[in-house]
């Protein structure tokens, strides 16, 4: 709402003038008896505010549009070091709206933020207790006896949680619009806006400035008229359909005292008003009950119920006239009975149905059942200060000061003249002049009382100053630290300095250090993170360093085995000590049992040549894997032999596979199949015997049977071959050898011829043309019929082979044989050939 206050002129008057929720009162101070002018106490006074918005509210704001800050002569809430209120005195700063462009003061009376534990706090020193700020009423209805619950020289211990407060200003001209706000804090970080609500459905949304009703215009100076005229309009309705007002009881109290008013005397209820000797002064009290009519647009104050107007007039030499006004609801009878919830009208006298106590015609007592809850106060101070003067004060701008310094005699050095000549008395500031204040920093309200000591001749006067608080500066520096890759932040620590006004890192630093976005092994920049001061330090931050070192990670190859004369191409390998995403992809590995032909044993698997990310970030230590190369299975089967019994045993031969890398038999075989022991007809195994295989195989072996058949039987004539001892050759040798034929006499007398190499028993040469020599089991041999062996050999063998040759000679249908155990070694190679 819109409040103008009296503006300076000769002849001028001003008041002391509050409003509470629910009715506005407009004080209108005219000359005295005397036709002496008021003198100024100050523009818009003292008013009490009930919080009757959601929630616990952090501190109350008031816009004056139109002023400066030098306009601003007092704040109510703090003098010298004794807090009235909760908040203490308020500050004091200009603002321009960014919609309008329009400019004024503000003046905030906020808690203090505790940024550590990101609350509100007021001092424990001030009234409240360090509560946050002031409890609500929403929802219950303020129930108060009097307004004195809104300030801790009231009611005392009521005041904490009453739900009110008491604020005050004094001005030297009027502003163009004036709003009043509750404020809202953020615990997030100690800002304040205006206070929101929670509707039902939990929806969060942005509440109107809390309205605080306030006079209208004020009048000219009325020539000849009562000292005051007091006019209340209470808030309009909404339409024609609320034609009346709601009703409204208002206890009016009026006192002369013998001294001038100021701010903080308004604060005394009445009949407490203290008079200079210290008592109280004298109180008239009335009762007096209204109603709005929209239809009385020019009320009559002295009968119409829409205006309420004063009573009695000062005099005796009286200094001021103080009134104050608490505003209660109306709960008795209305006209024709109706309800008073539906602001139904009163009657056409409007203490007609009222059963108040009346003493010449005055209400001097309400009866308690019609009153109803409280809604407010407001206090009106008048100063008539007659033939007195009002003294000037002149204050230099007081110089700044840092924070942590004490404010003295460069701030608090105002002087006060009347007509160009020093006025003597004494000043007392707000604050005062103590090196254990220290201001917070930022605009801060500084506040004197001038108190004249000739009080006949002078009036009090007060003025108020705005005074900068720089932040004093504060130096951090991090300390350096390190770290290993992959692993937690250390705790990141710093050195600070420049704490002032008892303040620690523990009370004025909050947050922690943080390192730079990135955690790759190398040295990163320690930030200032979330560490943060008060707003009463300007911070210079140092950055530290903080030095990742690699990470351990091992890369093993993995191990694994193959068969003699397969290939390898190594492949598998794990990785352990990775950390965050890291990976490796691939790893080289070497190993000398890559090729085939690599023989049966242990070899090492080599890794090496990591390749993946984010690699750079460790100290790789490779281990070695282990290759197994096991021996190639190697089939030898062992062939099926026979021989007559008595005769030699035949070679034993086999037939063997699986050879790997080229190998053949006589470079990996050794030794000989051999076979179980016995001459007698029958079948004997063939065994493995020594034959072995080199490192790079293992034999299956398959055995085989040797059989041995009986002689045949003796031929009739008795012949027989003569027994032919074992012969040895090299391959291609040109052989010689004579067979014998042996005849018994019986034979030899049958025969019709002889023949060479033929010898009977009678060693007769007689020679039998009719017989006939063979040869079988041994290439490029030849036998003639006498007998005669010869030829070249021809076996071809690429080792030493033992071949079993037969010799029949057949003569008159007798056969008679012989074998020969022929033992043939590979030829050398020839001359101008390879191999």
């Amino acid at each position: 709402m819109s409040v103008s206050r009296c503006p300076l002129s000769p002849g001028r008057r001003i008041v002391l003038i509050a409003c509470a929720a629910g009715a506005c009162l407009l004080a209108a101070p005219v000359t005295s008896h005397a036709q002496v002018a008021p003198t100024i106490v100050g523009s818009l006074a003292n008013f009490d505010a009930v919080n009757d918005s959601e929630g616990e509210k952090e501190g109350f704001q008031i816009e004056l549009e139109g002023l400066q800050v030098n306009d601003i002569t007092r704040v109510f809430g703090q003098s010298g070091a004794t807090c009235y209120i909760r908040y203490c005195i308020g500050s004091i700063a200009p603002y321009t709206d960014a919609i309008t462009g329009a400019t004024g003061v503000r003046i905030r009376w906020t808690a203090n933020y505790d940024r550590a534990t990101q609350t509100f706090v007021t001092p424990s020193s001030a009234p409240g207790g360090g509560s946050h700020g002031t409890p609500s009423t929403f929802g219950t209805k303020a129930t108060l006896a009097t307004g004195e619950s809104c300030w801790s020289l009231g009611l005392g211990n009521a005041y904490a949680t009453s739900g009110c407060e008491h604020f005050g200003v004094s001005t030297l001209r009027n502003a163009t619009k004036t709003t009043y706000t509750w404020l809202k804090g953020n615990p997030a970080d100690g800002s304040f806006a205006p206070a929101t609500v929670v509707n039902p459905s939990g929806v969060t949304v942005p509440a109107p400035p809390v309205p605080i009703p306030h006079p209208a215009v004020l009048g000219g100076v009325l020539a000849n008229k009562p000292d005051v005229q007091v006019a209340v309009a209470p808030p309009a309705p909404v339409a024609l359909a609320h034609r009346y007002g709601k009703a409204q009881w208002v206890k009016v109290y009026k006192t002369e005292v013998d001294h001038d008013a100021d701010l903080d005397l308004l604060q005394f209820g009445q009949p407490d008003v203290p008079d200079a000797n210290g008592g109280a002064a004298a109180t008239e009290i009335e009762w007096k009950l209204f109603q709005f009519d929209v239809k009385k647009a020019n009320p009559d104050p002295a009968k119409d119920g829409n205006l309420l107007k004063s009573h009695g007039s000062p005099g005796n030499g009286k200094h001021a006239v103080i009134r104050r006004y608490e505003f209660f609801d109306y709960i008795g009878p209305t006209l024709q009975g109706q309800p008073p919830s539906g602001n139904p009208p009163l009657s056409t006298d409007d203490q007609e149905n009222s059963a108040c106590v009346r003493v010449n015609g005055d209400c001097t007592t309400a009866p308690p059942e019609e009153i109803g809850g409280f809604i407010g106060a407001q206090m009106a101070g008048q100063n008539l200060a007659a033939n007195r003067a009002t003294p000037l004060i002149t204050w230099p701008t007081p110089a700044p000061i840092v924070y942590g310094t004490p404010v003295g005699a460069a701030q608090l050095n105002a002087t006060a003249t009347a007509n160009g000549v020093v006025v003597p008395g004494t000043f007392a500031y707000t604050p005062a002049a103590d090196a254990n204040a220290i201001l917070p920093a930022g605009t801060r309200t500084l506040q004197v009382l001038f108190t004249p000591t000739d009080t006949t001749r002078f009036t009090t006067q007060t003025m108020t100053m705005v005074l900068t608080v720089g932040k004093a500066p504060l130096t951090v520096t991090a300390d350096s630290a390190s770290k290993v890759y992959g692993s937690s932040d250390p705790l990141f620590t710093y050195q600070a300095s420049g704490f002032v006004a008892g303040d620690t890192a523990a009370t004025a630093l909050f947050g922690a250090l943080a390192a730079e976005v990135g955690s790759d092994v190398g040295n990163h920049a320690i930030t200032l993170g979330s560490l943060t001061t008060t707003d009463n330090y300007a911070l210079s931050f140092t950055p530290g360093t903080l030095a990742i070192t690699p990470a351990p990670l091992t890369i093993t190859a993995g191990s694994d085995s193959k068969i003699y004369g397969a290939t390898f191409a190594p492949a598998a390998f794990t990785a352990s000590g990775l950390l965050n995403a890291d990976s490796v992809a691939s790893v080289t590995l070497t190993t000398a049992g890559t090729a085939a032909g690599a023989p049966a044993g242990s070899y090492d698997i080599v890794p090496g040549a990591a390749v993946g990310t984010g690699l750079g970030n460790y100290t790789i230590a490779y281990a070695n894997g282990t290759l197994t190369v096991t021996p190639a299975a190697l089939s030898v089967a062992a062939d099926a032999q026979t021989k007559v019994a008595g005769a030699i045993d035949p070679p034993l031969t086999f037939v063997a596979s699986g050879f790997q890398a080229g190998d053949a038999a006589a470079a990996v075989l050794s030794g000989a199949l051999t076979r179980a022991p016995g001459e007698a007809a029958g079948s004997y195994a063939i065994t493995q015997g020594t034959l072995a295989a080199n490192a790079n195989y293992t034999i299956a072996f398959t055995g085989n049977a040797f059989v041995i058949t009986a002689p045949p039987p003796p031929p009739p004539s008795s012949m027989a071959i003569a027994p032919i001892p074992p012969q040895v050759n090299t391959d291609g040798d040109e052989v010689e050898l004579q067979v014998v034929v042996i005849r018994s006499p019986a034979a030899a007398s049958s025969s019709h011829r002889t023949r060479p190499g033929v010898r009977g028993d009678d060693d007769t040469d007689d020679r039998d043309d009719r017989g006939r020599f063979t040869i079988s089991g041994l290439n490029g041999l030849r036998i003639d019929n006498d007998g005669e062996i010869g030829g070249h050999i021809d076996a071809g063998v690429t080792a030493t082979t033992t071949f079993t040759v037969t010799v029949t000679f057949t003569e008159n249908g007798v056969t008679a044989t012989q074998q020969i155990a022929w033992t043939v070694k590979p030829a050398p190679a020839r001359k101008g050939r390879k191999g």
